[in-house]
């Protein structure tokens, strides 16, 4: 073979070794691909790159082969320690993902993670360079350390190498540390972080705090936070968000005052004004509810509020303030407000109500809202044991009605 390649006998080489022969094959293949010149030696390489890659489905005995052939992988030159980078950061993830025995399979991964220098940073291969496969590695390595339980003393070691410049490395290592209940080493590794960086590492952690339901770290987190009014502003209003579904309201509407006080994005606070609103309604403080949405400007969000507020007011059994609410309402809150009083009345089994309030529905509603109530009050006939207003509501469905297929189901009545 040429010592000089063209890209066509480049490419035949790669493809040379596929899974769908099996591991062994492919590593006998591997093996037997010559190397002796710089070009051939590149292409040897990229081609065990390519056998570490995760197959589809992926046998833990195949793991031992292809470190084997990590191990013969060549690297005494800059570009070639690059491409073996790549094929440790392929057995690192494969380790996490399919390793039965995950403990043995870390100790490998930390090995591999350690094998990856730090001097190739300035080549590229598969569109990366060496600093982004470090910080690939790193981030697959910590998510391995994570998931196997260990305690704080041993999560750095995961990442030593790491110098810091990663924020979503040490915020992971920061989360970490607060998973296992070690504020203190959360509290100081947050110090390590440049001052400039710190507002925005903060949000990051507490938007992912609240979106995994972790609210105590999120609130420290919280209380820590450097001074930059737009990111605090960010930070409490997804914090107001997470809160308005615990008991904690009185935190919630502190923040929610402390919102009022200092931010000029009005979205943002009718957004928290509405996720209060429905979290004092749900909790049965109606008078408190009422206030929030009476203080939202008119638009969408305050019709959904008071719809909500409508239906807080019927389970509480104030049908009259209920009622109030809903005649005032008109177009598609109404319709929107009438779903609403109809789920309420099935529920409670008024279904002469339930039916009076349907006839008042348009047919032709682009939400579907006539068709879904008449699937719900043909369910609610069936199980108060009426089959015969089902069956009249049923018959009354235009045959071309594509929902009257839906409603014979709930029947159980054959549609040819």
């Amino acid at each position: 073979m040429a010592d000089i390649l063209s890209q066509g006998e480049i490419d035949a080489i790669l493809s040379s070794v596929h899974w769908d022969d099996g591991i062994a094959l492919g590593f006998a293949e591997y093996d037997s691909l010559p190397d002796n010149s710089p070009e051939l030696c590149i292409i040897k390489a990229k081609t065990a790159a390519n056998l570490t890659l995760t197959p589809h489905i992926m046998e833990e005995a195949n793991l031992a082969l292809r470190h084997k052939i990590y191990d013969n992988m060549p690297d005494h030159n800059d570009e070639l320690s690059l491409i073996k980078a790549s094929a440790a950061l392929n057995l690192i993830i494969s380790y996490h993902l399919n390793a039965r025995n995950p403990h043995p399979a870390l100790v490998a991964a930390q090995e591999l993670y350690d094998s990856i220098p730090h001097n190739i940073s300035a080549y590229n291969y598969n569109s990366i360079n060496g600093a982004q496969i470090r910080k690939l590695a790193t981030r697959c390595l910590l998510n391995f350390y994570i998931s196997c339980g260990l305690q704080a003393d041993t999560l750095m070691s995961a990442c030593k190498h790491h110098d810091g410049s990663d924020i979503y490395i040490t915020t992971a290592f920061i989360l970490a540390y607060y998973d296992i209940g070690d504020f203190v080493s959360a509290q100081e590794l947050y110090k390590s972080i440049a001052d400039e960086d710190k507002a925005e590492a903060a949000l990051k952690m507490i938007i992912e705090c609240c979106n995994v339901n972790k609210l105590l770290p999120a609130r420290d987190i919280y209380n820590n936070m450097p001074d930059d009014n737009k990111l605090i502003q960010e930070a409490r209003a997804k914090l107001i968000a997470a809160y308005c579904f615990t008991d904690d309201l009185p935190f919630a509407r502190e923040l929610y005052m402390s919102m009022l006080d200092s931010s000029d994005d009005h979205m943002q606070i009718e957004n928290a004004t509405y996720d209060l609103a429905e979290a004092y309604g749900r909790a049965g403080d109606l008078v408190m509810a009422h206030a929030l949405c009476d203080s939202m400007a008119d638009g969408y969000n305050a019709q959904m509020a008071y719809i909500k507020l409508m239906r807080d007011y019927a389970k509480a059994g104030d049908l009259a303030s209920a009622y109030k609410l809903y005649d005032g309402m008109e177009n598609e809150a109404k319709t929107y407000a009438t779903d609403c009083l109809i789920s309420y009345y099935v529920d409670t089994g008024d279904l002469a109500t339930a039916f009076k309030l349907y006839e008042s529905l348009a047919d032709d509603d682009v939400n579907y809202t006539k068709a879904i109530n008449t699937l719900k009050i043909i369910e609610a006939y069936c199980r108060a044991g009426d089959r015969e207003s089902a069956m009249k509501l049923y018959n009354s469905m235009p045959d071309d009605n594509d929902w009257k297929q839906h409603a014979a189901m709930v029947l159980d009545q054959e549609v040819e």
